[in-house]
């Protein structure tokens, strides 16, 4: 942990990053992971950030707290920029980001540092499976009351429902108790003027990656419930598409052999620290 002012450059190091563009993607890109690779630091607030999700750069500020999570050996970052200005662009990077980020993860493993993390990368698999759109984030319609969008905020732990009425909605307000038994939900309204109310459902803090993949599931659980209710015929076209190829759960797959993975990626990156002992930078 360190504290005051790092002069350290933070050139191949690996952090979990917040997009500037977010707040017009509440939630973030579905393809971007929000785990990013500096590529140049000159002053933390002009940062050039390779997202090992999407393998698209990002411009975030850097000036703030920072959860370090490893360093990119040289010849691996050297390769990489390499990739980035080939003709083949994203598509080819991510051919080797996104195991290099399962990698990083992996030998991390989870903890209260890397908690938003894996929180957005289970969110992630739902709303790919659920709603494959730019955003993460899970739309739904409500007959007579138009669309809601649920996003996740990864750091409180919130499930955010935005409904655009002025109004509560009671029919909506039912429909996410039965759908999510024994969460507590707030009713919160946003914006000036026309003030539009909103939905907050109150989600447990994991302490472990178990127990953040029960908690997945039940969310899974609760979308695919409002699915049934009130898009029946969705529901029906998305259980035939998951009875077909399955669903997706990375956090399935880093809970169950990470050694394996740490064998696979450990000569591309080296942690920070202790393999479970991410560092935060202030």
């Amino acid at each position: 942990m360190f504290t005051g002012t790092c002069e350290v450059s933070l050139s191949r190091a690996v952090v979990p990053f917040r997009d500037p563009l977010e707040p017009a993607h509440p939630g973030g890109r579905i393809r971007d992971l929000g785990l990013g690779l500096v590529l140049e630091n000159p002053d933390a607030s002009r940062s050039r950030v390779l997202d090992l999700g999407s393998g698209e750069v990002r411009h975030p500020n850097l000036s703030g707290p920072l959860v370090l999570l490893g360093w990119v050996f040289p010849r691996l970052f050297r390769d990489l920029v390499r990739r980035m200005e080939a003709p083949e662009g994203a598509e080819e990077l991510v051919r080797v980001t996104r195991p290099l980020a399962l990698g990083l993860i992996a030998q991390v493993g989870f903890t209260p540092l890397t908690r938003p993390l894996h929180l957005r990368m289970g969110f992630q698999d739902i709303c790919q499976d659920i709603d494959l759109h730019e955003d993460t984030a899970i739309r739904l319609a409500l007959p007579g009351a138009g669309p809601i969008r649920c996003h996740l905020d990864y750091e409180e732990s919130i499930l955010v429902i935005r409904t655009g009425r002025s109004h509560p909605a009671p029919e909506l307000e039912g429909a996410l108790a039965d759908a999510f038994p024994s969460r507590r939900i707030l009713r919160t309204t946003r914006g000036e003027g026309r003030r539009t109310h909103d939905y907050h459902l109150m989600l447990p803090v994991s302490r472990s990656l178990p127990e953040m993949c029960q908690e997945m599931r039940r969310l899974r659980r609760g979308f695919l419930h409002l699915m049934a209710r009130f898009e029946a015929d969705r529901y029906q076209a998305l259980k035939e598409a998951t009875t077909a190829f399955g669903e997706r759960d990375s956090l399935a797959y880093l809970a169950g052999d990470p050694v394996r993975e740490r064998r696979r990626q450990g000569e591309w990156v080296r942690p920070a620290g202790s393999p479970r002992s991410p560092r935060g930078i202030h």
